[in-house]
């Protein structure tokens, strides 16, 4: 499903000015959202997964709207964003390269229980430091922090 124009000019808007570019282009996102997704979401425990230009979400932030597009939790798709443009950057293969690289030596670097290893060892990644970042600076444009 693709996201509604208002959202799309809005991230487009943000995206212009955080990465100070004033021609930038928001690549066409298609956002997917089902039972199946859910399943997989509360198994592993995220929100939503993007690869390339797809993310994938838990059907909690998507609200499906008439004419077939959806509308998506701002902050979120901010942060999904930021991995979108990573993709592009980095290359599908090198993008995720990187990202289980880096997950996996931070699981090396943390010791404690399972759960809270890998907490750390997500939230250190440098490419979830980025798309937090663009999520914490999308918030705080909109007053929200």
């Amino acid at each position: 499903m693709k996201l509604e124009q208002t959202e799309v000019e809005r991230q487009s808007e943000f995206f212009r000015d955080y990465l100070s570019d004033p021609v930038f282009v928001l690549p066409e996102i298609t956002v997917f959202s089902n039972a199946i997704i859910d399943r997989i979401a509360k198994l592993f425990r995220f929100a939503a997964l993007t690869l390339s230009t797809n993310i994938f979400m838990h059907s909690h932030y998507v609200t499906r709207l008439e004419d077939g597009y959806v509308s998506v939790k701002s902050d979120l798709l901010t942060h999904e964003i930021i991995h979108c443009l990573q993709y592009k950057s980095q290359g599908l293969l090198g993008f995720l390269f990187h990202y289980l690289a880096d997950f996996t030596l931070n699981l090396t670097r943390y010791r404690g229980p399972r759960r809270e290893r890998f907490s750390h060892s997500y939230l250190a990644i440098p490419a979830e430091i980025d798309a937090r970042r663009a999520e914490e600076a999308f918030c705080s444009q909109l007053g929200l922090i």
